[in-house]
């Protein structure tokens, strides 16, 4: 489309050069036209009233032959320059007729040029507004699909960053039921050195009985606390898979 028009313009404006042209040479023919009227008339009035007359030879003629055969000679070039005058008017008249059709065609061309680069420029108006009507289309797409991006990305943060300070609490609970498991680890073997000293130091069968079912009572505390360490452990371990696969989302979110 950009190029057909530019191809019009290109026509038109060598069509104005043509008519400019055309109209200069018709305007430079009437001119010429004028001016040979005008020289004809001139040459015609200046041989009628400034002929000189010869000096009479009363020998060879009268006075009326003289005057007769300088009128003759007179009307015989005036006949002459009117033709040569008048068929140099016929010519630079059709000149001027052909330069008038060339003028008129000219314009005409003109004209249809202007038509075409008129619905050219229509088409080119319409294909704007449609492109402008898509591009706007295309934009509120793409800010309303930026929106919700960006609110998803805010909630996956919110949730990556729940799941950092929920996963720092087991961690922090992990650590203190590790230092606990330790405590309980050294009461055990105190327990069972104390047993063991008791044991040595009073064989009844009382008192072994007694630290037996403390011993038992240790025993079954122990298995509780590793039991709550073994269920720390799984949902520790589940947060931590739920926070790297978070982390893969949000990276995937990014990119």
């Amino acid at each position: 489309m950009p190029t057909e028009a530019s191809n019009c313009n290109n026509n038109i404006m060598f069509t104005i050069y043509r008519v400019s042209d055309a109209e200069v040479n018709n305007r430079v023919l009437r001119s010429t036209l004028n001016d040979l009227s005008h020289e004809l008339l001139s040459q015609t009035l200046t041989k009628n009233s400034n002929t000189d007359l010869p000096r009479r030879d009363l020998s060879v003629q009268t006075g009326n032959e003289f005057c007769q055969s300088k009128v003759v000679s007179v009307e015989e070039s005036n006949r002459k320059s009117s033709k040569e005058y008048l068929w140099k008017f016929r010519e630079l008249e059709k000149e001027n007729n052909k330069l008038s059709q060339l003028i008129n065609g000219m314009r005409s061309l003109y004209t249809q040029n202007l038509k075409t680069i008129q619905n050219h420029l229509n088409c080119l108006t319409d294909l704007i507004s449609t492109v402008c009507s898509s591009y706007l289309k295309v934009n509120q797409a793409y800010h309303n699909d930026n929106i919700k991006w960006r609110n998803e990305r805010q909630n996956l943060s919110s949730q990556l960053e729940n799941e950092k300070h929920l996963t720092e609490e087991i961690r922090n609970k992990l650590n203190t039921m590790e230092a606990d498991k330790k405590k309980l680890g050294n009461i055990i073997n105190k327990l069972k050195e104390q047993r063991e000293n008791e044991m040595k130091e009073f064989n009844a069968n009382k008192e072994i009985k007694r630290l037996k079912e403390e011993l038992d009572i240790s025993k079954l505390q122990t298995e509780q606390i590793r039991q709550d360490f073994d269920a720390y452990k799984i949902y520790a371990k589940e947060l931590l898979d739920n926070e790297k696969r978070l982390n893969k989302e949000l990276r995937k979110s990014y990119h």
